[in-house]
């Protein structure tokens, strides 16, 4: 007796129903008179039907399979002829290859697979985000793998080519998520800092016009993405796939130094009695990410105003009319001895007792006048550098000019 091979498999359908023959099976019916009864015996073996109820579902760069195994059910073809393992292709199978195509499991016995591969020399980027990725699952038994299709021959000589089948499916990698442009005020360091963001040029005793350096921050601007590697985005912030990009918006014009980097700043003056001026900067931070097929960019910007007040500047105070006399030694000159006395004469003609000028007595008729002494020694507040601003204030210079009225 030859052996009968073991992926060789003979059933009869009777009646619709199908009934796994082998030596000794006996099968039972009834047949009524002068009626024919028609059965349906197959032998052989044929590769597997198309898995089915492929789902995919699209994730953190990754991607998830899953699909249904063959059930021992031999009234359902598949049941019949089950799958013993799986290949799963990605991008293109057997029956429709791509230039991507890609068998990325082979013969597996599960059926459900998680697809994070590297995909374009993205080192801990899987399937890279936003990337959509086609999927097809063929079964495989003794006979070969589904998309092979079989022959079926008849009792007559004549045959039915049926054809390969596959499952497909495709889904699509979670989004990238934008990054947070965050700025924040800093203190000055050659002002007065009234307040977050408000600043007050330093008086520096000269009319001409002062400057205060003004910074703004965005080093607090993140990123929250995270690939498999554990890396994450806000990491990228300085290097040429994270970037700052700081603009003016409102306000004067001012030249801004660092408007590439993560710290901004500038000069600008605001001289005594002039009008708070207000600046308005943009923060624009983008970060790059890998997709397929190449890199997308995401962008978040976030606006920051920071105040200028002028610089402060006191008037100098004079002294009281009263207090400009000086009165020398308080005496006048009487006599002509007088006048010649040192001790009595410190030409100065006040008469403090009296409080006037006399014209001295000299001896000669033709002399009228007299020696008027005054102090104008003023104050003024900015008298030099203050603890309670920052930078070093100068001291202002006081000029006087003497008018008679």
């Amino acid at each position: 007796d030859v052996p009968i091979p073991a992926n060789v498999h003979t059933y009869a359908e009777v009646d619709g129903v199908h009934h796994l023959i082998s030596e000794g099976t006996v099968l039972q019916f009834w047949l009524s008179e002068n009626e024919e009864k028609m059965i349906t015996i197959t032998i052989g073996n044929i590769v597997p039907q198309a898995p089915s109820n492929l789902t995919s579902d699209g994730g953190h760069l990754q991607i998830d399979l899953d699909w249904d195994s063959d059930t021992d059910d031999i009234q359902n073809i598949a049941g019949r002829y089950p799958a013993e393992s799986f290949n799963v292709y990605r991008d293109g199978g057997p029956l429709n290859p791509t230039e991507l195509s890609a068998l990325i499991s082979i013969s597996q016995e599960n059926t459900d697979y998680n697809d994070q591969e590297d995909m374009e020399g993205n080192v801990g980027y899987g399937l890279l985000w936003e990337s959509t990725y086609g999927y097809t699952v063929t079964g495989i038994n003794e006979a070969g793998e589904s998309t092979d299709g079989h022959r079926v021959s008849h009792h007559d000589g004549t045959h039915t080519d049926v054809a390969g089948r596959q499952s497909d499916t495709s889904a699509t990698t979670d989004d990238n998520t934008d990054p947070i442009s965050v700025t924040a005020h800093v203190e000055t360091l050659n002002g007065t800092n009234i307040g977050p963001g408000h600043y007050e040029i330093t008086h520096n005793g000269s009319p001409d016009a002062n400057t205060v350096n003004i910074h703004a921050d965005g080093s607090g601007s993140n990123d929250g993405d995270v690939n498999l590697a554990g890396d994450v985005e806000t990491d990228q912030f300085g290097t040429s796939t994270g970037r700052y990009l700081w603009t003016q918006t409102a306000g004067e014009d001012v030249e801004l130094s660092g408007a590439t980097t993560a710290d901004v700043s500038f000069d600008i003056a605001n001289i005594h009695d002039g009008d708070t001026k207000s600046i308005t900067l943009n923060l624009h931070v983008e970060t790059d990410y890998p997709v397929k097929g190449g890199v997308a960019t995401r962008m978040n910007d976030q606006e920051i105003t920071v105040h200028i007040d002028d610089e402060p500047n006191n008037d100098p105070v004079a002294p009281a009319a009263l207090d400009l006399r000086l009165g020398g030694n308080d005496l006048s000159i009487l006599t002509f001895d007088d006048f010649l006395s040192e001790d009595t004469n410190d030409t100065n003609d006040y008469d403090g007792e009296d409080q006037i000028w006399y014209v001295p007595h000299d001896a000669n008729p033709d002399t009228d006048l007299a020696d008027l002494h005054f102090d104008g020694t003023s104050t003024d507040a900015d008298a030099g550098d203050l603890p309670e601003t920052a930078g070093e204030e100068v001291a202002d210079d006081i000029f006087y000019q003497w008018s008679l009225i």
